[in-house]
């Protein structure tokens, strides 16, 4: 590109190729930022970020023992319904604790059955 030119052919074919090269250009910064946008979709980086927390053991293990806990106070709380008295309150406080830590203690053997059910579904439902 840097050569001099010297006649009407050669300008015409200067022309030409910097028309490519500026097409080339354009559809290159249209591709960047289509990429762009949708790197910067919430959806997407929300998408990426669970995917990356669902690998995570560290994460799927606090999860799993959150859910095993709101689902022991939930069911703890639907049995004892006393909680209009200060009683009643009390207890639905002590077993919600108690059954945290006895869960704490058993999720090895949580999580096996929980695998070994899921697993067992997921076989059942394939074979269907």
């Amino acid at each position: 590109m840097n050569n001099k030119i010297t006649n009407y052919i050669e300008l015409k074919q200067s022309i030409q190729e910097l028309q490519v090269a500026k097409l080339n250009q354009e559809d290159l910064i249209k591709q960047n930022g289509r990429e762009l946008i949708d790197i910067l979709n919430p959806v997407n980086v929300i998408k990426k970020t669970i995917n990356g927390l669902a690998h995570d053991t560290e994460v799927r293990q606090d999860a799993l023992s959150a859910a095993l806990n709101i689902g022991a106070d939930f069911i703890i709380g639907k049995i004892f319904r006393s909680n209009k008295s200060v009683k009643g309150h009390i207890l639905t406080e002590f077993l919600g604790k108690l059954s945290g830590s006895f869960l704490s203690g058993k999720m090895p053997t949580i999580k096996e059955f929980i695998y070994k059910a899921v697993s067992g579904f997921i076989e059942k439902r394939t074979k269907d």
